[in-house]
């Protein structure tokens, strides 16, 4: 593969190959107020670092670039990647948004009591 070309390559380089001592420079959670998406349009991954996406899901944005591509967190079930935004429309309604948060809340916790279930502590 050839040097990066672009912004975003550059970034999805840094990104698939971190430095030592530097750690991970975005957080897994993304704050309230990061812009929240659905998709529009599906989408396949074609790179390790990219994210497939379905009509209707959801996804916090985390980086875009001027290349047109945004990084993300699926809120279904907390994969990143990287995805063409044009796949994608912003969901700026503040109550919808504050839904599909509580919603990733209520599934993260769901999750955790069926891990602390399965190995034998009691809830």
């Amino acid at each position: 593969h050839s040097l990066p070309t672009s912004r975003s390559e550059m970034h999805r380089w840094m990104e698939a190959f971190p430095q030592p001592g530097r750690g991970d420079s975005l957080p897994r959670l993304c704050p309230p107020d990061c812009p929240q998406v659905q998709c529009v349009e599906p989408y396949v991954a074609r790179q390790a670092d990219e994210l497939s996406l379905e009509p209707a899901e959801i996804v916090n944005v985390l980086r875009k670039t001027s290349e047109g591509w945004c990084q993300g967190l699926r809120l279904a079930d907390g994969h990143k990647g990287w995805f063409p935004a044009g796949h994608v429309r912003e969901i700026t309604n503040e109550h919808v948004r504050r839904r599909n948060l509580h919603e990733r809340h209520r599934l993260l916790q769901a999750a955790r009591q069926l891990q602390l279930s399965r190995a034998g502590v009691a809830i």
